[in-house]
């Protein structure tokens, strides 16, 4: 089985990441949003991430849940300013259990940082990473 990841900042959660996961549901058996986030301590939020992180999970899970199962799809958030996000990342896949995985972000930064993963990784999990600028979304395996 092959679970598709899907990770960015959903600020705000919009139609175009909703009809992308829909449209996803019926090509891989699992869908993971990682929507992301960077707090340090003591930190308040800024302009440039002005929805709050239980906010941002709560919206999409109340979307999703009316359109799809909910078993179906998963809901992690993960802090991109701690070190421990990389481990958080792995303790994931392994709780999922499949051994293909395919990442989608449309940030150059996070696609760097979840390709050096897969390099990590490729003894444990068959993961391709996948960026694009555009909305074209390679759904092709």
């Amino acid at each position: 089985m092959t679970t598709l990841i899907l990770i960015g900042k959903f600020q705000p959660f919009h139609k175009g990441h909703f009809y992308r996961i829909v449209e996803s549901y019926k090509d891989f058996s699992r869908i993971v949003i990682i929507p992301i986030y960077y707090k340090r301590r003591g930190e308040i939020l800024s302009s440039k991430h002005p929805i709050p992180i239980e906010i941002r999970v709560k919206y999409i899970d109340k979307i999703l849940s009316t359109y799809l199962e909910r078993k179906s799809y998963i809901i992690y958030p993960i802090n991109m300013a701690e070190r421990s996000f990389i481990g958080k990342f792995v303790q994931l896949l392994e709780s999922i259990g499949d051994k293909e995985y395919i990442i989608y972000t449309r940030d150059i930064t996070r696609y760097l940082i979840f390709s050096l993963f897969r390099v990590i990784a490729y003894n444990n999990f068959d993961v391709k990473v996948y960026y694009e600028k555009t909305n074209i979304f390679p759904l092709e395996r």
